[in-house]
Parts: structure tokens; C-alpha cells; sequence
């Protein structure tokens, strides 16, 4: 391979980061819009449920005990991620997005149990 190629590699790359970048984005909107909506119909309260809310793919979460990350030496605490996928029996699989080598992230799935797997609780600053 030539300079040449590795670029057009490099540029390619780059381009369907961006294009997952707007597809995220995309789907937050109209994850959002789907959330307006079921706000404005009142659900009753599921009791199996209790107080935790579902996960859903695409939820920002953390994983709740340590975990092994490629290229770390150590086990690392208060991993986040996104919820990718759900496997037969309560397994989630997170993606956890890795430091940024070269302007190209990398991501590795991890398979948890799900009360291993909490929501991030965001907290606003508008007051």
C-alpha cells in the first residue's frame, strides 16, 4: 500500500464516523419525539418494574462492576456506554467507545448481565 491509498483509507473512515455520527443523532431526535408522545398518554405503572425504567438499545448506560478494557492493564470502574444489543437469558451487550488513536475510534462490545447494566442519570443545571 502506497501514502496514497492509506489516505483514501483514512478519508473513507472518517466519513462513515460521520455518517454514524448522524445517524445517532437522528435516531436521538426521533427517540425524543417518541418520548413526547408517550409523555403526553399516561401509562399506569408497571409493578414488575418497580422504579427502574426498561433498557432499550441505544440507552447511555454504566455498567455497574469492573471491567477488562482492551489495551488496559487494569480493570477499569464506571465504564459507560451504549446499550448495542440484548441476548437469550437478561444479557446486555454495551458498546464502549476506546481512546482515539489516529482520529479513528474504536469500540468494544461488552456482555454484562442486566442488573449489572444502570441508566446515567443526567443531572440538568438550569436552574
Amino acid at each position: 500500500m502506497n501514502t496514497q491509498e492509506i489516505d483514501l483509507l483514512i478519508e473513507q473512515i472518517q466519513s462513515i464516523q460521520i455518517n454514524l455520527i448522524n445517524t445517532r443523532d437522528q435516531l436521538n431526535l426521533i427517540r425524543d419525539r417518541v418520548v413526547q408522545v408517550k409523555d403526553n398518554v399516561p401509562n399506569p405503572p408497571d409493578p414488575e418494574e418497580g422504579t427502574d425504567r426498561p433498557l432499550n438499545i441505544g440507552d447511555n448506560v454504566e455498567i455497574l462492576n469492573p471491567v477488562r478494557l482492551r489495551g488496559s492493564i487494569r480493570s477499569s470502574r464506571n465504564v459507560r456506554g451504549t446499550v448495542h444489543r440484548f441476548t437469550q437469558g437478561d444479557y446486555v451487550i454495551v458498546r464502549v467507545v476506546l481512546r482515539s488513536r489516529n482520529n479513528v475510534e474504536t469500540y468494544q462490545d461488552i456482555r454484562r448481565a442486566r442488573h449489572n447494566v444502570g441508566h446515567i442519570i443526567e443531572v440538568s443545571n438550569s436552574e
